[in-house]
């Protein structure tokens, strides 16, 4: 089956900081989860700013003007859309500034710094659905996400479904606009003082996703390296619109996610279902990301939610397991999420469960995509265990690559 997600990535990010009109280079590529498979079609991308103030000039690479840092000056346009060709490998280097929108050079740079975020995603043009009497729409979850038109998402001479294929946006972190510095400053007079060298890049990028009440957009922290624990996977945004589009019929107290990575799905989870604690759980290289993103929410101060971060290594319990302070038989639900790939560790998540899952009532909603079918030994161990695995109705939803199962002992 034709995988339905592909990501639109930084892998150069745009810097934190820089002045207006300060030139620096993105590099960016749109590929799989996994980073494995490009994206097979063609198509342009739309790249914008999140302030009306302020826009993108695109910078040609070899542009000596560009080089000196003298933008002001130079005659490119204000950039609206990357070219994306699926014949080109790598990433796309392009080169850009910040200016101020429609001229105005009056956009305050001095005080605190004004923050701007970069994101790039599919134009209007490529969201037009192949019959024209269909309704163009947004995800309702992903936000800013829209089905890929058919003649766009090609692959090898062969046509995706339109339906199927979604292009996920991706936001910069904020980039804090700052007064240009006085000529006065530069120090030194040597051959290289006229070259403005590119303002450090960050490390990280943003997904957003829209949850909670009046559905808030709720950004999430990820690594632009390639990681298994630091970045979003397919099953992250299948499992928050499952979550979403049911949360009416998911009634708990106490949550704990197995594997939270960037801990998207806790976060989506404690957000909707309102529990009244909600613990996110993974290996001690995870722990800094989770915290990241829960702070993000936290600060944000549009709902109160109860939730922290812990780490955990699977296998029988510990006596230095403190995950759950409380009693395990308040727990009532338990989230996986794309965390059967490892076929090594399946024996250590049962272990897990066996002691995690003593409350009669409590359920474990499990995420899962196929990724290589030695992986289903896991429900073959699980019906050994004589655990009840239910696949729940996902008919009519459009991510069809993914499986989402209720898992429960039987009484």
């Amino acid at each position: 089956m034709n995988n339905s997600l592909f990501y639109i990535r930084f892998l150069k990010p745009p810097p934190l900081k820089c002045t207006l009109y300060q030139p620096f280079n993105v590099v960016w590529v749109i590929e799989s989860d996994l980073g494995d498979r490009p994206f097979g079609g063609e198509v342009k991308l739309r790249c914008e700013t999140n302030d009306p103030d302020i826009t993108i000039k695109f910078l040609p690479l070899d542009n000596k003007k560009a080089k000196k840092g003298n933008t002001k000056d130079d005659a490119s346009l204000p950039l609206t859309n990357f070219d994306y060709n699926r014949y080109r490998g790598c990433g796309y280097v392009t080169r850009i500034a910040l200016v101020p929108a429609n001229g105005n050079n009056n956009v305050a740079t001095t005080g605190q710094p004004r923050k701007v975020q970069l994101s790039l995603s599919l134009p209007p043009e490529y969201r037009t659905p192949v019959h024209k009497t269909t309704t163009i729409r947004s995800h309702p979850v992903w936000h800013d996400t829209y089905p890929l038109i058919r003649s766009s998402a090609r692959q090898d001479s062969t046509t995706y479904d339109s339906k199927d294929v979604w292009l996920i946006p991706v936001w910069s972190m904020p980039i804090n606009i700052i007064a240009s510095p006085s000529k006065s400053s530069g120090g030194g007079g040597g051959k290289d003082s006229n070259r403005v060298k590119d303002p450090p890049g960050g490390q990280q990028a943003q997904r957003i996703v829209k949850a909670g009440r009046n559905g808030q957009l709720v950004s999430i922290c990820e690594d632009v390296e390639q990681s298994i624990a630091r970045h979003v996977w397919d099953c992250g945004l299948a499992m928050c619109d499952f979550i979403v589009r049911n949360k009416h019929h998911i009634k708990c107290n106490h949550i704990i996610e197995l594997g939270s990575g960037t801990g998207l799905v806790g976060i989506v989870a404690a957000l909707e279902l309102q529990p009244r604690s909600t613990y996110l759980t993974d290996l001690p290289d995870a722990l800094e990301i989770m915290q990241q993103n829960i702070y993000r929410v936290e600060e944000s101060g549009s709902i109160d939610i109860n939730i922290q971060a812990k780490v955990l290594s699977w296998g029988p319990k510990t006596d230095g397991d403190d995950v759950w302070m409380g009693d395990e038989n308040e727990v009532d639900l338990v989230l996986l999420t794309d965390v059967l790939y490892n076929q090594g560790s399946h024996d250590l998540l049962l272990q897990t469960l066996d002691w995690l899952v003593v409350n009669p009532k409590c359920r474990v909603l499990l995420g899962y995509k196929e990724r290589n079918e030695d992986e289903r030994v896991f429900f073959t161990k699980l019906k050994e265990r004589q655990w009840q695995c239910v696949l729940a109705d996902t008919s009519d939803y459009e991510e069809r690559p993914f499986e989402i199962y209720w898992i429960q002992k039987q009484t």
